[in-house]
C-alpha cells in the first residue's frame, strides 16, 4: 500500500480551498502590521522548541538593525551583522505554509552582496543566501522543505533576514502564491528527496549492499587488550576483581571497574534500537501527513514499524527489515560495527534485545513516572503521594532478572526532568501540599530530592543490590542545584549529566563534583553536522572536518577530569528526516543513516578516539603518582 496523494485526497483539498489552483490570489505581507507589533513590544509564545519547552519571542525583533515604512516599502537599516525578524503573523502572513512553496521579494539596495534569508521551525531551519545585485530586482526563495522544520505542521515560527555588511534595504513587497499540490520531501528509503549526497540510496539493491561497510570495517583494526567487558588489562591499578562493574578511587583519580578488576571507560552509545521502546522518540507522523512521504508500507507488511495503529512510522525499522534476515542479524551487524569502532557500552534508549544474553556492557532505564496520577503538572512524580513508593516497587520490580548479569553497568533512573521547576509547587498534589509550609525555595528542593533519591536507592536495593545506581542524568546548568546534588551524592553511584555543548566546561563539572563527591558519567552527548541529508538546527552546526575535531576535542577534554568515568553519544542513528513524533527533532547525528548506512567520517573519527583511550586515560595514573 502507497500514501502517495491518492485521488480522494487530492479531491477533498480541492473542494477545501475550492479548487483555488491557477485562480487563486498570492498572499502579499502587511508590512504596515509589522510596526503594530513592535509598538506592542510584548513577548508571546510562538512555538515550541526543543522537546516540551515552549520559547517567547517578541512578534518583531531587531538587533543591530532598524526599520521604518516609507512609500516605497519596508525600509530596513542594516548594522554589521545586525538582523530583522518577524513572525509570520506580525506581517498578516498565513499560520500554515503547507499550501504554499516559494516566497517572492522585491527589493532595493544600494549596496551589493549577500543578504541571509531564514525560515526558523520548532526544530530546525531553512537558509537561503541571496546575492543581491545593486538596484531593483525579484529574488525567490524555496520554501518547500518548511514541513520538515519540525512537529507535525507546516507552521514556521519566524522569518528572519540578517546582513553581514552596513546597508540600507527596501522590500517594496513579499508575496506568497498558493499552490494545489505538494511534492513529497521523505524518498521511499527515509531519506530528504530534494537534496543529494554521495552514498544516499536510490534502490533495493544499494539499500541491502555490505561491500563498502565490509571494506571499511577491516581498515579499522582493534589491537588493543582487553578483557571480556573492555576493559583495559594493561595497567598497573591496585583495583578490585568483584564480578560486577564498579566504581574506585585510586591513585587521586576515580575509575570504573570491570567485573575482573580492569579500567574501563565507559564509550557509549545511546538508541541503539530500530525505533522507540516506549513513546514516540524514534517514529514519524505519518497519519494526516500522507503526502510528506514518496511511499509508507501498510501496517500488515510491517507491523514492527508502526506505532499506534499506523499513525507513527519508522523507516529505519522498514530498511532494517528489507536488508537483514532477522532483527538477530541486525543485532550482530550492530555489536560488530561497535566494537569495531571502538565502543563499549550499549547506551540508554536501546533495544531489548541487547539485553538478553547480552555480548557488551549495558546500561538499563528505569521510569519512575508512568502512572498520570502520579505525576505533577511541572513534570515531576509527586514523590509525597501515598502510592508512589508501591508505583516504585511495582516498576523497578522487573530489574530482579539482571541481578546476577555481570555485563550490566548499572541503572538510570528517569532523564532530564525538571528539578528548577520542583518550587512551582502543584497545589492539587501531596507534594504540593506537603512542601508548601517550608520557609524557602531551598527547603523544599532539599526535602523533596531527599525523598526522591532516598526512594529510589531503596527501592533499587530490595531487587538488586549489586549493580550501580547511575542517577537521573540531569542537565548541565549547575544554576539552583547545588543542594539537590548534594542530597543525590548520599544515595546514588554515579552521578550522570547530559552535557551538550562544544566541549565540558571544567568550572562548571567541578561545581556538580564538589557538591555530590560522586564520579560523573556523561549520559548524553553530540556536535551536529552541517550535512545535505537534513536541515540545520536553530544553534551552530559546522562543517564534517571542524564536527570530527570538535568530537575528539570533547571526549579528549573530559578524559583529563579526574572524575571522569565515561561519554556517550547521541545516537546510533540519523533521526528521521519528518522528525520524531514527540517533538519533532531531527538531526543527522547517527553513527549510520536512517537508511542504514555508516556515516564515514563520525566512524573513522570515534574509532581513532577509541585507539586513543587508554593511552590518554591510564597516563593519569604515572601523572598523579
Amino acid at each position: 500500500m502507497k500514501f502517495l496523494l491518492p485521488s480522494l485526497f487530492l479531491l477533498s483539498l480541492c473542494c477545501l480551498w475550492s479548487c483555488q489552483s491557477e485562480e487563486a490570489p498570492a498572499i502579499v505581507a502587511n508590512f504596515e502590521t509589522l510596526t503594530q507589533w513592535s509598538e506592542a513590544g510584548e513577548e508571546q509564545i510562538v512555538g515550541v522548541f526543543g522537546g516540551s519547552g515552549k520559547k517567547k519571542v517578541k512578534p518583531v525583533e531587531t538587533k543591530g538593525a532598524s526599520f521604518r515604512l516609507t512609500e516605497e516599502g519596508l525600509q530596513i537599516a542594516f548594522e554589521p551583522d545586525g538582523r530583522f525578524q518577524f513572525a509570520p503573523k506580525a506581517a498578516d502572513l498565513p499560520a500554515s505554509w503547507l499550501r504554499f512553496l516559494a516566497l517572492e521579494l522585491e527589493v532595493e539596495t544600494e549596496e551589493p552582496g549577500p543578504l541571509l534569508f531564514e525560515v526558523y521551525g520548532s526544530r530546525t531551519r531553512l537558509i537561503d543566501t541571496l546575492s543581491l545585485e545593486k538596484g531593483e530586482q525579484k529574488v525567490t526563495i524555496d520554501i518547500t522543505e518548511v514541513p520538515l522544520l519540525g512537529g507535525i505542521e507546516a507552521k514556521p515560527l519566524y522569518i528572519r533576514i540578517s546582513s553581514a555588511i552596513s546597508r540600507e534595504l527596501v522590500i517594496r513587497q513579499l508575496s506568497m502564491d498558493p499552490s494545489l499540490e505538494h511534492p513529497y520531501l521523505v524518498d521511499r528509503w527515509g531519506q530528504r528527496a530534494r537534496k543529494s549526497w554521495s552514498g544516499k540510496v536510490g534502490s533495493l539493491d544499494e539499500l541491502t549492499q555490505t561491500a563498502a561497510e565490509q571494506a571499511l570495517l577491516e581498515q579499522l583494526a582493534q589491537d588493543q587488550k582487553k578483557d571480556p567487558y573492555g576493559g583495559f588489562t594493561e595497567h598497573n591499578l591496585a583495583l578490585s576483581a568483584t564480578g560486577f562493574f564498579h566504581t574506585q578511587f585510586v591513585d587521586n583519580k576515580w575509575w570504573l571497574v570491570t567485573p575482573d578488576g580492569n579500567p574501563f571507560y565507559s564509550l557509549g552509545v545511546n538508541g541503539v534500537r530500530i525505533k522507540s521502546i516506549r513513546g514516540n522518540a524514534d517514529v514519524s507522523r505519518v497519519k494526516g501527513r500522507e503526502w510528506l512521504f514518496e511511499e509508507v508500507p501498510s501496517v500488515e507488511t510491517c507491523p514492527e514499524c508502526f506505532r499506534e495503529e499506523g499513525t507513527y512510522f519508522s523507516y529505519y525499522a522498514w530498511n532494517v527489515k528489507r536488508k537483514y534476515e532477522s532483527l538477530h542479524q541486525w543485532r550482530q551487524q550492530s555489536y560488530h560495527r561497535l566494537r569495531t569502532i571502538g565502543f563499549n557500552t550499549i547506551g540508554n534508549w536501546s533495544d531489548t534485545i541487547f539485553y538478553q544474553q547480552p555480548e557488551m556492557p549495558y546500561t538499563y532505564t528505569l521510569d519512575t513516572r508512568k502512572v498520570d496520577s502520579l505525576v505533577m503538572s511541572n513534570g515531576m512524580p509527586d514523590v509525597f503521594h501515598p502510592a508512589w513508593e508501591e508505583h516504585l516497587h511495582q516498576t523497578f520490580g522487573e530489574i530482579k532478572r539482571f541481578q546476577q548479569d555481570p555485563f550490566l553497568l548499572g541503572y538510570f533512573v528517569d532523564n532530564e526532568m525538571s528539578w528548577r521547576s520542583i518550587t512551582k509547587l502543584d497545589s492539587n498534589s501531596y507534594t504540593g501540599r506537603t512542601l508548601a509550609g517550608l520557609s524557602s525555595e531551598e527547603a523544599q528542593r532539599a526535602s523533596y530530592a531527599e525523598r526522591y533519591f532516598a526512594s529510589v536507592r531503596r527501592t533499587i536495593e530490595q531487587f538488586d543490590d549489586k549493580h550501580l545506581y547511575l542517577g537521573c542524568r540531569f542537565t548541565r546548568n549547575f544554576k539552583m542545584m547545588e543542594t539537590v546534588a548534594q542530597i543525590a551524592g548520599q544515595y546514588l553511584d554515579v552521578l550522570s549529566i547530559n552535557v551538550y555543548a562544544a566541549t565540558p566546561i571544567r568550572a562548571q563539572m567541578d561545581q556538580w563534583y564538589g557538591a555530590a563527591q560522586k564520579p560523573i558519567l556523561l549520559g548524553e552527548h553530540h556536535i551536529p553536522p552541517i550535512t545535505p541529508k537534513q536541515l540545520l538546527p536553530h544553534w551552530p552546526a559546522f562543517s564534517l572536518a571542524e564536527r570530527n575535531e570538535m568530537v575528539e576535542n570533547y571526549v579528549y577534554t573530559w578524559l583529563d577530569f579526574p572524575y571522569a568515568l565515561g561519554s556517550h553519544w547521541y545516537q546510533y542513528k540519523d533521526q528521521e528526516v519528518a522528525g520524531r513524533g514527540d517533538g519533532g527533532e531531527n538531526q543527522p547525528v547517527g553513527l549510520v543513516t536512517v537508511s542504514d548506512q555508516l556515516n564515514e567520517e563520525l566512524v573513522r573519527t570515534y574509532h581513532k578516539i577509541g585507539q586513543q583511550i587508554p593511552n590518554r586515560w591510564l597516563a593519569q595514573q604515572a601523572n598523579s603518582q
